[in-house]
C-alpha cells in the first residue's frame, strides 16, 4: 500500500500521518534542545506496552468485522448470480411455445430481461440511487406499463430502488403463474421457478441488513480516540533511547495503523462505487452477456437433444488420434505381474495365493 493510497484511504486534508509525525518532531526537538523534559520522561515502556495491547484487540475486531460484512456481501451476490442463471435457463428451455410460439418466446426473453433488472436495481438500491430512469435499468423494464414512460401510471411514479426491484419479482412470479394457466410448464417446474424468483427476494432481504446495520459509531469512535492516543504518547516513550529516530519511527507507526483503521472504514459498506467496493457494474455486465448468449439460442430447437450431431466411438480416443494415453484395463499396476493362474481363482477384495503371483 503506498503513501498516496493511504492519504486517498483517510480522506483528511492535512493527512493525519503528517500532523502526528510533525507532533514527534517537536518532542524531540524539545528533548534534544530545551530541559524542558528533563526529569520527568524515562525510557519505560509500559504505557506503549498495555495500550497497544488494547489497540491490537480493537483494530482486529474492526478489521475483520468490516471485511465479514465485505465477504458477506460477495457471498449474497453470488447467490444472486446462481438464481438468476438457474432461472433464465429454466424459462428460455423448460416453457414450451405452442400455437403463439413468437409471443411466447417474445415473453420469455421479457422475463429474462427482467432478472437482469432486477439485479440492476437491486444495485442502485444499495448505492443510495432511488429511481428507475437508469441507463442500464429503464430498457430492460421498459415493457412493463408503470415503466413504459407513458400513461397515468408513470406521472404519479415515485418509487425508491427497493420498490423497482421488489415489483420486478412480482412481475417474475406472475409471468410464471401465467404460463402455468396455459400449461406451458408443469407443477414441479413452476415450484422451482417460485423458489428461484424466493431466493432473489431473500438474497435482496440480506443486502439490506448488511447496509442498514453499520458497525456502531460508538465503537468507531472509541477505537479512533485510543488510537490517537496510542501515537500521540509514542514520541513520549521513545525520544529518550531513540532520540532523533523517534521521528521516522512514529511515521511508520502512524502510517500502519491509521491505514488499518482507514481500511476497516473503506470495506465497511461494500456497496459504493469506490475502488475497495465490490464491482457491481463488471457483475451486472458480465449477467447481461451471459443472459444475451443464453438467448441467441432458439429455446425449444438449438438446445434439444434432435439437433446433435453424431457422438465419436470412444474408441477414437486413442494414442495415434488424441496423442494421449491409450485405455488400460482396470487392473491395479503395483509392480506385480500376473502368472497362469485363471482369473477365476483372484478374488477382489479376498485373499489371494502369493504362490500364484510372482513379482516383476
Amino acid at each position: 500500500m503506498s503513501l498516496a493510497y493511504f492519504f486517498a484511504l483517510s480522506h483528511e486534508s492535512p493527512s493525519p500521518t503528517i500532523m502526528l509525525t510533525v507532533w514527534s518532531a517537536i518532542v524531540t526537538v524539545v528533548d534534544e534542545y530545551t530541559p524542558l523534559f528533563n526529569g520527568w520522561l524515562t525510557n519505560s515502556t509500559v504505557l506503549i506496552s498495555l495500550l497497544g495491547v488494547v489497540l491490537g484487540l480493537l483494530l482486529v475486531f474492526r478489521t475483520n468485522t468490516a471485511y465479514d460484512r465485505f465477504w458477506e456481501g460477495r457471498k449474497v451476490w453470488g447467490i444472486v448470480t446462481t438464481n438468476v442463471r438457474n432461472i433464465s435457463r429454466v424459462i428460455w428451455i423448460g416453457v414450451h411455445s405452442k400455437d403463439d410460439a413468437n409471443d411466447e418466446n417474445s415473453r420469455k426473453e421479457c422475463s429474462i430481461n427482467l432478472l437482469l433488472a432486477f439485479c440492476t436495481a437491486t444495485k442502485h438500491y444499495l448505492r443510495g440511487e432511488q429511481g428507475w430512469q437508469f441507463n442500464d435499468l429503464a430498457p430492460y423494464i421498459a415493457h412493463l406499463p408503470e415503466y413504459s414512460g407513458s400513461g397515468s401510471q408513470s406521472s404519479h411514479l415515485d418509487d425508491t430502488g427497493s420498490i423497482v426491484a421488489l415489483n420486478i419479482a412480482n412481475h417474475l412470479a406472475g409471468y410464471v403463474a401465467n404460463v402455468k394457466d396455459k400449461n406451458l410448464i408443469d407443477a414441479p417446474t413452476q415450484t422451482y421457478l417460485n423458489n428461484g424468483i424466493g431466493g432473489l427476494v431473500d438474497s435482496f432481504t440480506q443486502f439490506e441488513r448488511i447496509r442498514e446495520t453499520p458497525i456502531p459509531l460508538a465503537y468507531s469512535i472509541h477505537l479512533k480516540q485510543i488510537l490517537y492516543l496510542y501515537i500521540v504518547s509514542l514520541p513520549f516513550q521513545t525520544v529518550v533511547t531513540l532520540n532523533w529516530s523517534t521521528i521516522p519511527i512514529t511515521f511508520l507507526t502512524s502510517f500502519m495503523l491509521l491505514g488499518i483503521e482507514a481500511i476497516g472504514r473503506e470495506i465497511e459498506d461494500p456497496f459504493g462505487v469506490d475502488t475497495n467496493d465490490l464491482p457491481f457494474d463488471e457483475f451486472c455486465f458480465k449477467l447481461r452477456e451471459e443472459l444475451a448468449f443464453l438467448m441467441k439460442h432458439n429455446g425449444e430447437k438449438k438446445l434439444r437433444p434432435e439437433s446433435w450431431l453424431k457422438p465419436k466411438s470412444m474408441s477414437d480416443y486413442d494414442n495415434k488420434k488424441t496423442g494421449g494415453p491409450s485405455p488400460l484395463p482396470f487392473i491395479l499396476n503395483l509392480g506385480l505381474q500376473r502368472s497362469d493362474t485363471p482369473q477365476s481363482e483372484i478374488t477382489i477384495g479376498g485373499d489371494v495365493e502369493l504362490n500364484n503371483i510372482k513379482k516383476t
